[in-house]
């Protein structure tokens, strides 16, 4: 085992040591790690891709809440629609029972109308029940279906706004992008500045020989060889106008 992996050993099981023993220690780093976790998906969250993912997440939340609030609705439509037809049914009993009962006590049967008369109150129990859960179910009904359609509402929003922020947000990010090729394009290449360096160049060279020609013919013996010139030329003229008497070519 090299050194290197030795103090990596030690300092893993120090701090494996650190969160057993100090259970502050381990909380506080869970808030630090969870801080971190947090800042890097709200900077991921400003991205396209990841307000996609955010928005997928919601919507999957909220399709859950609706499918489970529209079974909710069904089992209870479906319950109390079951307990009208009950009643119904129970009711047409009782009217069916109530006629034979009737009709024994007119033949004479006492025995079997009070036997009649004992299934009439057990009907009479079942209806008043069946007609206390169709009045409880009714209201239950009604909030399955206002919470169903708001559920409804919430995910179709919840799309809408997927649709429109995602669009915004890639529309910003080629924005964002073309300004910065634009910036990238205004900038000087490399190229261009050493143009501009080969311009300066040659307006220095310029100006220096330029400056040298004045530095020159401020000389003294520039200027001394100059007059000379000067002179030489004189002298030459004055020979040339000698010989131009000479020979009468005045």
């Amino acid at each position: 085992m090299t050194f290197g992996v030795f103090i990596g050993c030690v300092a893993l099981g120090l701090s494996t040591l650190a969160l057993i023993i100090f259970p502050d220690f381990r909380k506080k780093l869970k808030i630090l790690s969870g801080g971190f976790l947090n800042v890097f998906i709200e900077d991921r969250a400003k991205t396209p891709e990841g307000a996609n993912a955010i928005f997928q997440q919601a919507i999957d939340v909220a399709q859950d809440k609706y499918n489970k609030a529209n079974t909710l609705l069904r089992q209870r439509s479906g319950e109390l629609e079951m307990e009208k037809e009950n009643l119904i049914t129970t009711n047409k009993k009782l009217a069916d029972l109530e006629k034979s009962c009737e009709r024994l006590v007119q033949i004479g049967k006492d025995q079997d109308a009070e036997i009649l008369a004992i299934q009439r109150e057990e009907l009479l129990v079942d209806i008043e029940r069946q007609k206390k859960l169709v009045e409880s179910l009714g209201p239950v009904v009604e909030e399955c279906k206002t919470i169903a359609a708001h559920q409804e509402n919430t995910l179709h929003q919840l799309k809408i706004k997927r649709k429109q922020i995602i669009a915004d947000l890639q529309m910003n990010k080629q924005m964002s992008e073309m300004y910065d090729d634009l910036d990238e394009l205004k900038k000087t290449s490399t190229v261009n500045k050493l143009l501009e360096s080969v311009e300066e160049g040659h307006l220095s060279s310029k100006q220096e020989a330029i400056g040298a020609k004045i530095v020159h013919q401020n000389k003294l013996e520039t200027k001394a060889n100059n007059a000379q010139l000067e002179l030489k030329n004189i002298k030459n003229n004055d020979y040339i106008e000698s010989l131009k008497k000479k020979y009468e070519k005045v």
